[in-house]
């Protein structure tokens, strides 16, 4: 918002002032020509009203003719009933007319309401061929026509719902009325002339006929409570003239119920009685249309009118606000111009001598007259800053702003003076300071001197230990991979002795098997030892029986004598056999106690192998970790040697920093000097 100039706001106020008058006046004017749009649509809603009552008054005496001319069994009417069709079908003619007037005016409630009504007229012809047939009876002679016309008057009552104007309102409302009770008097004709026709009144016609008087009075006092006085007044002048011979008809066809005798009563007399009456009704009905017709005219000029009135004077009453508020927009506009130019003036130049113009005494001028005034006083407070800070410029710090000052000025005065008390106190102590640092800067020099020779030297002792390591790193290298290759050795002998350990197994396994089979052979020889003793046995024994039988048998001892021979040769043998195999046997033990002593020995070379390799692997182990440890050392070593290349140089640098700071020191020194503080 402050970024818009006054001008600019003025007029946004000014618009703002106005539109809302505009806005109001359009609405006035919209409300106005809506209103007359309303009193124009409620004019045709009321001349369609005038053509459905011009309708229903001519479908009410078609009604009655009917009721007369069915009731006579088509004696009566005949023709009359024919002219008063002509006159409906015209008045059905005006009444479309009437309808396409309202055209898309018309309200959306009457839409249904026509389309029906419509209906129930067009369907009235057909009913029409019915009647000149005289195929149907009295009773529902006139219905058609009861429900067009209701449908019709149902319409006028709608109508009356659709304006907003109070006035028509309450006129339509009795209109609608008006009809409704004349309605009631058409059905009277129409039942009375069919029953007058026909000579005579049964209770239900006569209940029918009490009926509908009721409701006439009923109506006709809903139209008296709306209608204007004049009207109201023309109506019981109207029902004075021709009520008394209808009600005294009536009394007639109510005492025909019990005497049976209408007394000369006909139905064309009660038409043309109660026609007379519903006539008089209509002349009224159509002054009273004429009447809502004028007053819905005179609210559609008179709001025609005002909307014209508004569409004119608005636009004059804006323009001439529009005038005067640009006049005061302009006047003010151009004083503050004035003056912003003058301020802007100052600020660029920065001459506190120039002012801005006084024109007047309002409250622009006073403005100007206060901006001069405080001009006034900074140009003067300014001028001893000014003055004060000149002396400054030359090296005197001992002036001080003399200048008499108030508020902000004041301030700015008194902190001018306590920073000029501030930096003379701060370059007392600076050059105090600048001494001190100095004599300090001479000794720093000289530490730092010592200090760089002194890390020089541990550089070189750094370089020398850190050869010494790398040759140690190389050292503990070989040591470790001749560690891992004597691992890898007592590995594989481990191996190789415990291979030969399971393969002495097998050998003893291998011996005390044939250890058990020289047994066996043992046994077997013996045996065959046993058998062959037996033999010989059986041998000599068969040779004394060979003997003792004589020649005949001596062929049978020669083979005695053989197989005692055979059995000999086999018990030798069998006894050499056992003999070799006894000494196989104590050989094979000999053998396998030797195979178990070797195989002790080879477990206990397996477990020494096993040791030697455990220990070579430790070995090999801590080598590795030496050797980390060692590498370790080395790159430390290596950063202790970069550490120290680094501080000799950073001493070096110290050392040229401090020659720099001594030269500064004595410059800064120099320059105070030149100072009055």
């Amino acid at each position: 918002m402050n970024s818009i100039s006054i001008r600019a706001r003025l007029i946004g106020l000014v618009a703002l002032l106005i539109l809302p008058v505009l806005a109001a006046g359009g609405i006035y004017i919209r409300k106005e020509n809506t209103n007359a749009r309303d009193a124009e649509t409620v004019g045709r809603i009321v001349r369609f009203s005038t053509a459905v009552g011009n309708l229903v008054h001519e479908l009410q005496k078609e009604r009655g003719s009917t009721a007369v001319f069915v009731g006579s069994r088509g004696q009566n009417f005949g023709q009359e009933l024919r002219e008063q069709r002509k006159l409906s079908d015209a008045a059905v003619l005006r009444l479309s007319a009437a309808t396409d007037e309202l055209g898309a005016s018309v309200p959306a409630v009457m839409k249904a309401g026509i389309e029906r009504a419509k209906g129930l007229v067009d369907a009235v012809p057909a009913h029409r061929a019915k009647i000149d047939a005289l195929a149907v009876d009295l009773a529902a002679a006139g219905g058609p026509y009861t429900a067009a016309i209701a449908a019709l008057l149902g319409n006028v009552e709608t109508a009356a719902g659709t304006t907003g104007d109070p006035a028509v309102l309450q006129l339509l409302f009795g209109y609608a009325n008006f009809l409704q009770g004349k309605e009631h008097a058409g059905q009277e004709r129409a039942a009375g002339g069919g029953a007058f026709a026909g000579g005579r009144f049964d209770g239900p016609a006569i209940r029918r006929f009490g009926q509908l008087a009721g409701a006439q009075d009923a109506f006709f006092k809903g139209f008296a409570a709306a209608a204007p006085a004049a009207l109201v007044e023309r109506f019981r002048a109207l029902e004075a003239a021709t009520l008394p011979e209808v009600a005294r008809v009536r009394q007639i066809a109510l005492t025909s119920v019990a005497s049976g005798n209408v007394e000369g009563m006909t139905g064309p007399v009660w038409f043309a009685i109660s026609t007379k009456r519903i006539d008089a009704m209509k002349t009224l009905e159509d002054e009273y249309a004429s009447l809502i017709i004028k007053r819905a005219d005179d609210t559609a000029e008179a709001a025609r009118s005002q909307a014209v009135r508004a569409a004119v004077l608005l636009p004059a009453g804006v323009l001439l606000a529009l005038l005067a508020s640009l006049l005061l927009v302009r006047s003010i506009g151009g004083s503050l111009e004035r003056l912003r130019s003058s301020i802007v003036r100052i600020a660029e130049t920065g001459d506190l001598a120039d002012r801005a113009p006084v024109n007047g005494r309002d409250e622009i001028a006073r403005t100007a007259e206060a901006f001069n005034e405080l001009v006034g006083v900074i140009g003067g407070t300014m001028a001893a800053i000014n003055k004060t800070m000149e002396k400054v410029a030359d090296r005197d710090l001992t002036a001080r702003v003399e200048a008499e000052a108030r508020g902000d000025t004041e301030r700015l005065k008194a902190n001018i003076n306590r920073t000029l008390d501030t930096v003379a106190e701060s370059f007392g102590t600076i050059a105090r300071s600048v001494r001190r640092i100095a004599d300090a800067s001479s000794a720093t020099t000289s530490a730092v001197e010592d200090v760089s020779r002194g890390v020089n030297g541990q550089r070189h002792a750094l370089e020398q230990v850190a050869e010494a390591i790398r040759q140690t790193t190389h050292a503990v290298t070989d040591v470790t991979d001749n560690a891992q290759r004597a691992n890898d050795t007592a590995r594989r002998a481990a191996h190789l002795v415990v291979e030969g350990g399971r393969k002495i197994e097998a050998t003893v396994s291998a011996v005390s098997d044939l250890s058990n089979t020289s047994a066996e052979i043992g046994e077997i020889t013996g045996a065959i030892s046993r058998i062959a003793g037996r033999t010989g046995l059986l041998s000599l024994n068969a040779s004394i029986e060979a003997a003792n039988s004589g020649s005949a048998n001596r062929g049978f001892a020669v083979v005695a004598g053989e197989v005692g021979k055979l059995a000999e040769n086999s018990e030798r043998q069998a006894r050499q056999i056992e003999d070799l195999v006894a000494r196989a046997a104590a050989q094979i033990a000999r053998t396998v106690e030797l195979t178990r002593d070797a195989k002790s020995g080879i477990d206990e070379i397996t477990d020494g192998v096993t040791a030697t390799s455990a220990m070579t692997a430790s070995i090999a182990v801590a080598m590795n970790q030496q050797q980390a440890a060692v590498t370790e050392i080395s790159a430390s070593a290596e950063e202790l040697d970069r550490i120290a290349r680094r501080n000799a140089v950073s001493s070096e640098e110290i050392a040229r920093s401090m020659d720099e700071l001594a030269s500064l020191t004595r410059a800064t020194d120099a320059e105070l000097a030149r100072y009055s503080y």
